[in-house]
């Protein structure tokens, strides 16, 4: 099968011509049109892993192997810092091995070998796909290890675009960076503020991949700092935002952080643990979880003694939390540790009225305050976990209450596949 024009690989919209013309090729005797996406989609994403993964297959089948042999229970984490990524293989075919191990039958039963050694998190992926429900069909239409070879044709590309190594921020005020090679526009630079600390870094780095993913094809130069998100104009805080969720589900898997938190008491012993074992800030750690919490929760951070942000989570936004205004800007309520500056840290909370904090809760209503001041003394994260109560009437307003669409579903909004999708 052939290209329908020039490969150019900064290209995406080729990329997705090339790969729904070997839709066409294969699946149009098999699925209706409007089907492709069942098995297209999937082996997108399965390509793209395989590329990623392929440069520390040997050393990740070693650790498996190694840990096996030690009979360790716990081993996901080994496994992704044998793979250098947040998701990991350990069977011991590739793409790329699967099609001379048989066919028909044989060669399902290795692919779903190969399926079965994904990460838990990429197993997630498929299954949201329901990609498995497609393989037998496609072993019956002899057309699986077609599919293999086409995606693993020379012609198209999905190995990770080229990234160098971070490198220090020497210019500007900046956190970090992202920019194009202006004598190689296939090769991206990411520079990191070194004068951060270690957490903060990292956070940096999955930001710059973020706008590397979502945005590369709009602009040239991402310089970036926190305070874009808060004050830019519209264009920049959308993008930041973006790249910062990217950011979040990178470092802190949704599901993985499920299950940390479901069942246990919330408090910022256990978010400064979760921190550490995730490798980003407490702050991040906080905003992660305003957003997995299926407790009424309010994230709420200040600055020199004024209000910097307010983040609900899904039930707060629901249930229609406000906090009481004061001054504009606004500063820490009375009779709230936050404004009792003796009080610089109550990691495990203190009870009170919500009516404290909240216009909109009625007097039996109790929250849990939880308090954390930096180092610095000017900054103050302030964690209010509220009782349950029912859904309220509501109406969006301010860009805390807003959702992050799922970059999956952005590029097909756009009409484009998600090649980069599963950049991890």
């Amino acid at each position: 099968m052939k290209p329908v024009k020039q490969q150019d690989q900064s290209n995406l919209k080729w990329v997705a011509d090339f790969i729904w013309n070997i839709a066409d090729d294969r699946l149009r005797d098999v699925y209706v049109r409007g089907k492709y996406r069942d098995v297209i989609l999937p082996f997108t994403v399965l390509r793209r892993l395989d590329a990623v993964l392929e440069s520390t297959k040997q050393a990740v089948l070693e650790r498996k192997k190694f840990l096996n042999t030690h009979k360790v229970a716990e081993q996901d984490g080994a496994l992704r810092m044998a793979a250098g990524q947040a998701f990991y293989n350990t069977s011991e075919f590739t793409l790329a091995t699967l099609t001379a191990s048989g066919q028909g039958q044989r060669l399902r039963d290795n692919f779903v070998d190969y399926l079965d050694g994904f990460s838990p998190n990429v197993q997630d992926i498929l299954a949201k796909f329901k990609f498995r429900d497609q393989i037998q069909t496609m072993v019956e239409a002899d057309i699986l290890g077609h599919l293999i070879n086409d995606f693993l044709d020379p012609e198209i590309n999905l190995a990770p675009l080229p990234v160098k190594e971070p490198a220090d921020l020497t210019w500007g005020s900046s956190e970090g960076a992202l920019v194009r090679n202006s004598d190689n526009h296939a090769e991206w630079g990411i520079f990191v503020n070194p004068k951060t600390r270690a957490e903060r870094k990292r956070f940096t780095v999955a930001h710059e991949l973020g706008h590397f993913v979502l945005h590369r094809t709009a602009q040239a130069t991402f310089n970036c700092d926190k305070e874009s998100v808060y004050s830019g104009i519209d264009t920049l805080k959308k993008i930041e935002r973006e790249a910062d969720d990217f950011a979040s589900n990178l470092l802190m898997p949704g599901n993985m952080l499920r299950d940390r938190i479901d069942g246990k008491r919330i408090d910022i012993h256990l978010l400064g643990e979760l921190a550490k074992e995730f490798g980003v800030s407490l702050e991040a750690m906080c905003i992660r979880l305003i957003k997995f919490t299926k407790q009424r929760a309010i994230l709420v951070y200040w600055d020199h003694g004024f209000l910097k942000y307010q983040w609900p989570s899904s039930d707060a936004r629901k249930t229609r939390v406000r906090l009481h205004k004061t001054d504009d800007p606004q500063e820490p309520l009375a009779g709230t540790l936050a404004a009792d500056n003796e009080i610089e840290q109550e990691w495990d909370g203190i009870d009170m009225p919500a009516s404290a904090w909240c216009s909109s809760e009625d007097a039996d209503i109790r929250l849990r305050e939880l308090k954390h001041t930096y180092t610095d003394g000017n900054r103050v994260l302030s964690l209010l976990m509220l009782e349950s109560a029912p859904p309220r009437a509501y109406q969006a307003s301010g860009w805390e209450d807003e959702e992050t669409r799922d970059t999956f579903d952005r590029f097909i909004d756009n009409g484009q596949m998600p090649t980069h999708h599963t950049k991890l």
